[in-house]
């Protein structure tokens, strides 16, 4: 019984699979017009390596035997199509049906705006010093992440995500760059080349009063004594509660003194909230 079940079963999969097909015959069009390309050699982007001519292969060599291709597949082959276009002969795209000819034309307007796009960002990353500007960062002590309501803040973590990307040769966007300056705002005391980091981000530009007269840097807040004191008074705690998990959290009374000191220390004013926290947790260990 389970033997007739799978026999039905297995071609209605392979049906289902090839249902958005495109037509064999315009895959095999398409195959047709690279077979005779020279293929770029293999080239790593990031943990992936991307070889044309071996996926070409592979893909000709599996639809010389069921002559079947899936809408993923096809697209693939639009693309490559559109990347070699240089080197497909004229005449063999004009004998394309028309649809299929529109359809490469596309991907070709595409392939264009995609590159344009590309050249334009390598610019951009070639005219700013993007290795000097996140060096100044080298000994910045980022918050530890918070989380708030469904979301996890964590400012190294986005950090690091927007080096990597501008160090490999992707400019920062728009709002990637404002992301960053507020970031480089509230560290500023930290950096290594704060001068590099406001040329680069315009910082003072961005914190210009109205009028379009830059601010004067404003002057550190003065530190709390209140909060000084009672970071001092906890620090000669010896013994602390040991940590309670709640859900997915753990609660570390001695972790969360440290970083709050920590950050006290660097000159960082505590919110309210940690400040309140702080008030509370004084109270839980005696001190007043």
């Amino acid at each position: 019984m389970m033997e007739d079940f799978y026999s039905k079963f297995a071609p209605w999969v392979e049906d289902a699979k090839n249902s958005d097909a495109p037509p064999a015959a315009d895959a095999e069009a398409l195959l047709k017009l690279l077979e005779n390309v020279t293929f770029e050699a293999p080239g790593k982007v990031g943990r992936r390596t991307y070889d044309d001519g071996k996926f070409f292969r592979s893909l000709k060599e599996k639809f010389d035997e069921d002559a079947k291709i899936t809408a993923k597949q096809f697209q693939a082959l639009l693309i490559m199509t559109a990347k070699y276009y240089s080197q497909i002969p004229q005449e063999a795209v004009t004998g394309l049906s028309a649809e299929l000819r529109e359809a490469v034309g596309a991907a070709v307007a595409d392939h264009a705006e995609r590159k344009e796009k590309r050249e334009r960002s390598e610019a951009v990353c070639a005219a700013v010093d993007y290795a000097g500007l996140f060096a100044a960062f080298d000994k910045v002590t980022f918050e530890p992440p918070t989380k708030k309501g469904r979301f996890t803040y964590d400012d190294k973590k986005f950090f690091t995500s927007l080096k990597k990307q501008a160090l490999s040769g992707k400019a920062l966007s728009e709002k990637q760059t404002a992301a960053l300056r507020r970031m480089a705002m509230k560290y500023h005391g930290e950096l290594t080349d704060a001068a590099l980091v406001d040329r680069i981000l315009e910082v003072q530009a961005a914190s210009a009063g109205e009028g379009g007269e830059t601010a004067a840097p404003a002057a550190p807040a003065a530190p709390n004594p209140e909060v000084t004191r009672l970071l001092e008074e906890l620090g000669k705690v010896t013994e602390w509660a040991e940590p309670v998990k709640k859900g997915r959290f753990t609660y570390d009374d001695k972790v969360f003194y440290e970083s709050l000191a920590k950050q006290h220390a660097s000159g960082k004013i505590l919110s309210e909230r940690q400040q309140a926290a702080l008030i509370k947790m004084a109270g839980k260990y005696g001190v007043k």
